[in-house]
C-alpha cells in the first residue's frame, strides 16, 4: 500500500511539474513579445536663444500629430516656437525665417517675411506656428533652426 500511495504521488508531481513546466514557458514567450518602431518621430521639445530674447530661451515642439489614413501613419503639421518676447524693444516686429534638416539637407520652410508680432504689454511673448510644407515628413527632421533678424 506504502508503495501505491507513492506512486500516487510521483505522478501528481510530474503532472504538477508538468504544469509549472508549460506555464514558464508561457510566460518566457509573453515576456519575450514587444512592440519595435524604427521610426525616429517623437513628441518633446528642446529651447533655441535669440539675442532679442535676453537670455530666456524659446521652446520648440511639434504641432499635434495626425493620423494619414492612407499610410497610417502619424505625422506632425508644424513646427511651434513659443515664449517668443513679442515687445517692439525685443523680438516684437522683427523677421524670422526657419529651416528644417531632413536626410536631404537644410531646407526652408517659412514663406515670404513672416514678422514676430508686437505687443505692448509688458512680459508679453508670442507663439509661432509653422506649418511643415507638403513632401516634407515630420519623422524625417532632424533639426529645427529659428532666425529672427531685422
Amino acid at each position: 500500500m506504502a508503495s501505491t500511495k507513492s506512486k500516487k504521488t510521483r505522478k501528481a508531481l510530474a503532472v504538477g511539474l508538468a504544469v509549472v513546466g508549460v506555464a514558464g514557458m508561457s510566460l518566457a514567450a509573453a515576456s519575450q513579445l514587444s512592440l519595435t518602431n524604427n521610426t525616429k518621430f517623437q513628441a518633446g521639445s528642446t529651447t533655441i536663444t535669440a539675442d532679442c530674447q535676453g537670455t530666456t530661451n524659446i521652446p520648440v515642439t511639434f504641432g499635434t500629430p495626425t493620423l494619414n489614413s492612407t499610410t497610417g501613419v502619424y505625422s506632425a503639421q508644424s513646427v511651434i516656437f513659443s515664449g517668443v518676447k513679442s515687445l517692439a524693444a525685443e523680438c516684437g516686429g522683427l523677421t524670422y525665417k526657419v529651416a528644417v534638416k531632413t536626410p536631404s539637407g537644410w531646407s526652408e520652410v517659412t514663406t515670404g517675411t513672416p514678422t514676430v508680432p508686437t505687443t505692448t504689454a509688458a512680459g508679453s511673448t508670442s507663439v509661432l506656428t509653422v506649418a511643415i510644407p507638403a513632401g516634407v515628413v515630420a519623422n524625417d527632421i532632424s533639426g529645427v533652426s529659428l532666425t529672427i533678424y531685422s
